[in-house]
């Protein structure tokens, strides 16, 4: 009788593992870049990106997973950053919550969807600065799809612009986006391990067709590099990852003719 039971264990343990890998093989299937189909949906999922037009020194970050009202800490050294380099316009691409929840729950906390944006102000530590901040709105997984503002607090100017924008100042034209339109978050991550930062960004670029004049610059991945050559770029992200751990706190400067990668917080 012992025997059965434990052979029925063992079936039932069987059947669980190859469900287990049928279910990851079709997540894999369906969560490929796009970019590796042919049939014709390697498409902008953002068709109409915000212009903006910004001639000053701009900082590029993303994917901060902001985790509750006590994350302030984490971004302390983003404030003295953007002081002493004077930057004047920061662009967040998106992955700004850990989850939509995240902002649901400053909701509750604050007393509505104001006082939420006003207290993410707060974390980031930009309340008094001189400073236009444009979100980009990331992943579901991460940031409410829905999410649109624009509200002004002192000095700062801060508002959603959807999912892409088209940027341009006196010496480049870029395409900023988050990444989920392009390929989805965990196999983005462990491609890029694997093949090695920007390999996607590139590919994705040269898939949408876009001018090789044009720079691309994403997060998503949490890979962070810069490739002049094909003129693409990625921030990384502000979230250590274990046992991998990408390099983490930075960003992309871009001023004039000019786009650097550079850490702001160790």
């Amino acid at each position: 009788m012992e025997g059965r039971s434990a052979t029925a264990r063992g079936r039932l343990a069987t059947l669980a593992l190859a469900i287990a890998l049928v279910i990851l093989s079709v997540y894999t299937l369906i969560s490929l870049p796009v970019l590796f189909y042919s049939f014709g949906v390697s498409k902008f999922a953002c068709t109409d990106p915000t212009e903006l037009l910004l001639h000053e020194r701009t900082l590029f970050i993303g994917d901060l997973h902001i985790l509750s009202s006590k994350d302030a800490p984490r971004f302390e050294a983003l404030r003295g950053f953007l002081l002493s380099e004077r930057i004047t316009n920061l662009i967040i691409l998106g992955d700004l919550f850990d989850s939509p929840g995240v902002y649901a729950g400053l909701s509750y906390q604050f007393g509505g969807p104001e006082a939420a944006q006003r207290s993410i102000l707060g974390i980031l530590n930009l309340r008094g600065l001189r400073i236009a901040v444009f979100l980009l709105i990331g992943s579901p997984a991460h940031d409410p799809q829905s999410l649109s503002f624009q509200i002004q607090v002192e000095d700062v100017d801060f508002r959603t612009v959807g999912k892409c924008a088209s940027v341009r100042g006196s010496g480049l034209e870029l395409f900023a986006l988050h990444g989920d339109q392009a390929f989805t978050g965990h196999v983005a991550f462990g491609l890029s391990w694997v093949l090695g930062p920007l390999v996607l960004e590139r590919e994705w670029k040269t898939q949408m067709g876009l001018a090789r004049s044009t720079w691309v610059i994403m997060a998503h991945t949490h890979w962070p590099g810069v490739d002049y050559e094909a003129r693409v770029a990625n921030t990384g992200g502000w979230l250590d990852i274990p046992i991998v751990y990408p390099p983490t706190g930075m960003g992309i400067i871009v001023e004039g003719s000019e786009l650097r990668l550079v850490q702001i917080a160790s």
